[in-house]
């Protein structure tokens, strides 16, 4: 464990997906996470337990899928056919042009869409970009099928983003908090939960 989150820590090394062993000796895994996850957004996290009562403990951390160590022979290969899903998703491009120029953007940089007065804007981890040659209703059919879901009128979240639901507001992993409404929030709600059974 120690290894790894030198190597993630001390440079500029990432990883698409890391698995980890909740029982390692020394830093455990859940330790091990937890140090990645400051420094590492993105990476996709999958546990490996035998300690079922510390699988509850590995989701703070955003993550994608556990195996049971009793079960990992049965379990592995859907949870590897998942995550090849997932990242071929993910590495999906998209070209927008802005008031500066043109940008590409990974689907998996995209945290969400929103439309403020006549402008789109697309909102990454760390930038916000006003997008000219886009609707929310053309995003809207162009993502519907790749994890984004329209929570209020001109609001276009990326699912993956989605830590939890409070109340009638949707708190992304960012730390934001966005509005949903009344009228889509029991449709939301299932599909957001449908959607962190298929991940």
């Amino acid at each position: 464990g120690e290894s790894l989150v030198s190597e993630v820590v001390n440079s500029d090394v990432r990883y698409d997906a890391i698995f980890f062993d909740i029982a390692l000796s020394g830093m455990s895994g859940i330790e091990a996470a937890k140090k990645i996850r400051e420094v590492d957004e993105s990476s996709l996290f999958i546990f490996i337990t035998s300690l079922n009562d510390k699988v509850y403990q590995v989701f703070q951390f955003d993550t994608f899928h556990f195996i049971r160590k009793s079960y990992f022979e049965k379990e592995i290969k859907p949870v590897l056919d998942l995550l090849m899903k997932r990242l071929n998703r993910d590495c999906e491009r998209f070209n927008f042009r802005t008031e500066n120029g043109e940008i590409t953007l990974r689907l998996n940089e995209i945290v969400y869409f929103e439309r403020e007065n006549r402008n789109v804007i697309v909102h990454t981890k760390n930038h916000s970009y006003i997008i000219t040659n886009r609707s929310i209703k053309d995003l809207r059919l162009e993502l519907g099928d790749k994890g984004f879901f329209e929570i209020y009128r001109g609001t276009l979240v990326n699912l993956s983003y989605g830590r939890y639901i409070k109340d009638s507001a949707f708190v992304l992993t960012t730390g934001k908090k966005l509005p949903i409404s009344r009228r889509k929030l029991p449709e939301f709600k299932e599909i957001f939960f449908d959607n962190l059974q298929k991940v």
